[in-house]
């Protein structure tokens, strides 16, 4: 469904971009775009940067210290990325992608609505974070259009990735 919420030729932010692996799958349908990614893991960013190459430039270095020098962009992507972040930490970060995006730009939100039932993914993200000594950051829909119209947008779409998943896609244009 990612490939539906970009289009060729645009340049796209991957905030927290793990390996890679979403722009190197959206690389392949759409040779034409334009990278910037980040990562705040070493590794990970020095993998995606080999594995993108000259296709994206890749910077190791968390999301709020990314620098967005580079003009305005078509799409930021924030997969699986929001639950790191604290309410306070989201807002400043929104409000600093919101002013790199350019007035069409969408902003690409997958992240986690716990449900009430048990979820293997959100069971292994909480005892791998738990044994790093942090928690997530887990929110409601309406916690996140909350954060998210505050902080500018205006949300087009939210639809779960996948009948009964928790994983939720949230799609926003930047209110004018």
């Amino acid at each position: 469904r990612l490939a539906d919420f970009v289009k060729p030729g645009w340049k796209v932010v991957d905030v927290g971009c793990g390996y890679g692996v979403p722009a190197a799958w959206l690389l392949t349908l759409y040779p034409d775009l334009r990278f910037v990614a980040c990562d705040p893991a070493a590794g990970r960013a020095r993998i995606a940067a080999n594995v993108l190459r000259d296709r994206a430039k890749v910077a190791n270095v968390g999301a709020l210290d990314l620098a967005l020098d580079f003009g305005q962009v078509d799409a930021v992507l924030l997969l699986d990325v929001l639950h790191y972040l604290e309410d306070k930490e989201v807002v400043e970060l929104l409000d600093h992608l919101r002013a790199a995006l350019s007035p069409e730009g969408r902003l690409i939100i997958r992240l986690t609505l716990p449900g009430t039932r048990f979820c293997l993914f959100r069971f292994v993200e909480e005892k791998r974070l738990w044994v790093k000594g942090t928690k997530p950051f887990w929110r409601s829909r309406e916690r996140v259009l909350e954060i998210l119209g505050n902080a500018g947008f205006k949300v087009d779409l939210v639809e779960p990735t996948a009948q009964g998943r928790e994983e939720t896609w949230f799609i926003g244009v930047r209110r004018p």
